[in-house]
C-alpha cells in the first residue's frame, strides 16, 4: 500500500501565501513566500500562485449549488487534485475561494 504523505514546504507556502492566520481575509503575498523560504521561495510562491489560479478558474453553478456547497466541491476538489497539501492548506484554500464568492 502507498501512503501519501503532505508535502510541508508547499502546505506553508499556501498558508502563507493565502495570509492565513495573519490576515481576516485571504490576500495573495508572493513576497512572503520568497521572503519565509530563501532557497526555494520563488518556486514555492509560483505554486501557490498557480493553486489559487486554479481555484479561481473552478467553475460554480449557482442554479444548482448553494454557497456552502460551492466551498465544500471546492475543497473535496482541491485536496483530489493536490494531495500534496495537508488538511490546514486545503481549509485555507476553501476559506480563500469562499471569502472570494461571498
Amino acid at each position: 500500500m502507498i501512503e501519501l504523505v503532505a508535502d510541508d514546504l508547499k502546505s506553508q507556502a499556501i498558508l502563507i501565501y493565502l495570509n492565513r492566520g495573519r490576515s481576516p481575509f485571504p490576500r495573495s503575498d508572493a513576497s512572503a513566500v520568497i521572503h519565509a523560504f530563501p532557497a526555494k521561495g520563488v518556486e514555492l510562491a509560483a505554486y501557490a500562485e498557480g493553486v489559487r489560479s486554479e481555484l479561481r478558474s473552478l467553475p460554480v453553478d449557482w442554479s444548482s449549488e448553494t454557497y456552502e456547497q460551492a466551498c465544500e466541491r471546492v475543497e473535496s476538489e482541491v485536496a483530489r487534485r493536490h494531495p500534496e497539501l495537508n488538511r490546514e492548506a486545503i481549509d485555507a484554500i476553501g476559506w480563500a475561494f469562499c471569502y472570494d464568492w461571498k
